[in-house]
């Protein structure tokens, strides 16, 4: 069972422990995407999915966009936004302001109600404009060859995938903006990316003397904590860490900020390059055109 599933004893009286940081860390970078500035239309779906690191939670707080923008609205919906993209009774509301057009610089849309996001989960995001005309959000082409894969886009905490984009002036319609010339089909057009970036927030875990906790954090932390650990063996009686009770030793380590070391982050991030490593297989024989990883022919350009 994971650590989300139990029920973690933390201790009692003045050496009760916490299971999470008291406050949300805010990131000082944020996770920008490239911008070719290839179209503009309506609104961009696309998914987010975080990474499983030892977090409570992590807290998308604002997304950022330009163009001509207008009335914005921004949703979200659990488990991402496949087969959902007409379905605004699955999504939840989190911002709805005016914006004045601004074409080259990203404008901030602070979510009224943040999203809550859980480690490993994936999530969609639905940025719309219900501005008349074709110019109201920047978005881009997808450029990684598989779609199927994460873009550049992405950073120790979270990944952004690519989307579809929207060309109807009504959130969630399966019709075309009045006017707009088109040959049928629907105003949704896959292989598309989101341009702009994203503010959020983690609160990570603290230590805990519970193997579900422990296994989470970092190795060279995890490491430490063996170390200060040692010194509960009998033949340790010569530290002074010795004649402490194991709850002070517990409460201790539960009280740093792993987090806040430099060396332990890094630490963090080169294990987690390291499992998205895979080995290439050369194919054998006669190659075949893979039909899921082909570009999305369209009647019309956007």
């Amino acid at each position: 069972a994971s650590w989300q599933q139990m029920e973690i004893a933390l201790g009692e009286g003045n050496l009760q422990r916490q299971l999470a940081a008291d406050n949300l860390v805010h990131l000082a970078v944020s996770a920008e995407t490239s911008d070719y500035e290839d179209h503009t239309f309506a609104g961009i779906m696309f998914d987010i999915q975080t990474h499983n690191l030892p977090a409570e939670y992590f807290e998308l707080q604002s997304i950022w966009l330009r163009g001509d923008l207008g009335p914005i609205t921004v949703w979200s919906t659990p488990r991402g936004f496949q087969d959902k993209h007409e379905s605004q009774s699955e999504w939840t509301l989190h911002y709805q302001q005016t914006h004045e057009p601004s074409p080259r610089d990203l404008q901030e849309m602070r979510f009224t109600e943040p999203l809550r996001m859980m480690p490993g989960a994936t999530y969609g995001i639905y940025a719309h404009s219900a501005a008349e005309g074709d110019d109201q959000i920047v978005y881009d082409n997808q450029r990684s060859k598989n779609g199927r894969r994460p873009r550049d886009a992405q950073d120790l905490h979270i990944d952004i995938l690519p989307g579809m984009a929207h060309l109807s002036e009504t959130p969630f319609s399966g019709e075309f903006s009045e006017g707009f010339f088109h040959f049928g089909g629907l105003p949704w057009r896959r292989h598309r990316e989101f341009v702009g970036r994203l503010t959020y927030g983690v609160r990570w875990l603290l230590w805990n003397p519970v193997p579900e906790v422990h296994s989470q954090l970092p190795a060279l932390f995890r490491n430490m904590v063996w170390a200060v650990m040692m010194s509960r063996h009998p033949r340790a009686a010569g530290s002074l860490l010795h004649h402490l009770e194991s709850d002070m030793i517990f409460y201790i380590l539960n009280k740093v900020q792993w987090w806040e070391s430099d060396t332990v982050m890094e630490d963090m991030r080169d294990t987690k390059k390291a499992t998205k490593r895979t080995p290439k297989k050369k194919a054998k024989g006669r190659k075949v055109k893979d039909k899921d990883c082909e570009e999305e022919e369209e009647e019309e350009e956007d």
